[in-house]
C-alpha cells in the first residue's frame, strides 16, 4: 500500500513546533520504560565552527550524556544516551534517552527535564568538557590504531581519493592536528549558547514508552509536569 504522508522534497524545509510534542506508547515487546527527549536544530547552511562537524558533535554529545549521568545518578533514572539523527535538510534531532525504573515514569521525566533546564541556565563545567574532549580523542586515536582491524568509511574515502585523483593521504599527525584543531573550538562559551539554543518548550519532542500501559504516565500527569519547564 502506498504511503498517504506528503513526501518532504530536498528543499523543504521541517515545520517548527511552538509547543511540545508528547507521545506515549506501550509495547510488550518494550524491555524498559524509556524516555527519549528530542531537540531540534537548524544547522544551516553553514555549520558553526564548534559543532557540526563529527568531532565537535561526539564531544558536545559526551559532556552532555556524562553531566546528565553524574547528575541523576541514585534516583529514578538508571542509564543516559545521547544520539542524533538528521530529519531534513540542514535538520536535525538531538535525542536524550533515559531508561527509568519500572513505576517512576513521572519522577523520572520530571528529574530529566528539571536536569536540563538547569545545564541550560548554569555555567558549564570546564573540568567536564576536558574530560569529553579527552576521550573523543582517544577514542579517535584508538580507532586509528586499530584501523587495520576495523571498517572505517573516511579513511577508505581518502584513500580512494588518492588512487584515482592523486590527492593527499594524510599521515597521523596531521590528522590529528586537524582533531585538535575542531577540539579547541568546543569552548565553554559554545556548548553554552548551543545547550541555550536547544533546551527549549518549542519544536521540542516527548516520547515515553513502557511494556505495561500502567507504568505510563497519564495525559493531565505528564502535560503538568512538561508545562513546569520555564524556558520557551
Amino acid at each position: 500500500k502506498a504511503s498517504t504522508h506528503p513526501r518532504l522534497e530536498p528543499d523543504q524545509s521541517i515545520p517548527h513546533q511552538s509547543e511540545t510534542l508528547i507521545s506515549r506508547a506501550a509495547d510488550p515487546e518494550v524491555a524498559t520504560t524509556r524516555i527519549d527527549i528530542g531537540y531540534r536544530r537548524d544547522v544551516g547552511a553553514a555549520p558553526d565552527n564548534a559543532f557540526g562537524s563529527p568531532v565537535g558533535d561526539r564531544v558536545f554529545d559526551d559532556f552532555l550524556r556524562s553531566t546528565l549521568v553524574e547528575a541523576l545518578k541514585g534516583g529514578s533514572v538508571q542509564s543516559v544516551s545521547v544520539f542524533r539523527k538528521p530529519i531534513g535538510p540542514g535538520t536535525t534531532v538531538l535525542t536524550v534517552r533515559a531508561v527509568v525504573k519500572s513505576g517512576e515514569t513521572l519522577e523520572g521525566l520530571s528529574d530529566l527535564l528539571l536536569e536540563m533546564e538547569r545545564l541550560a541556565q548554569q555555567d558549564v563545567s570546564a573540568e567536564r568538557l576536558k574530560e569529553s574532549q579527552d576521550r573523543v580523542r582517544a577514542a579517535i586515536r584508538t580507532r586509528y590504531e586499530n584501523r587495520n582491524a576495523l571498517s572505517n568509511e573516511d579513511l577508505a574515502a581518502e584513500c580512494g581519493d588518492h588512487f584515482f585523483d592523486g590527492g593527499d593521504l594524510p599521515d597521523i599527525e596531521s590528522t590529528f592536528a586537524a582533531v585538535d584543531t575542531l577540539l579547541s573550538r568546543v569552548t565553554i562559551e559554545a556548548v553554552s549558547n548551543l545547550l541555550d539554543q536547544l533546551v527549549l518548550k518549542r519544536d521540542r519532542l516527548v516520547m515515553i514508552s513502557a511494556p505495561k500501559a500502567e507504568d505510563l504516565p497519564g495525559e493531565e500527569e505528564g502535560d503538568r509536569i512538561i508545562g513546569a519547564d520555564r524556558r520557551d
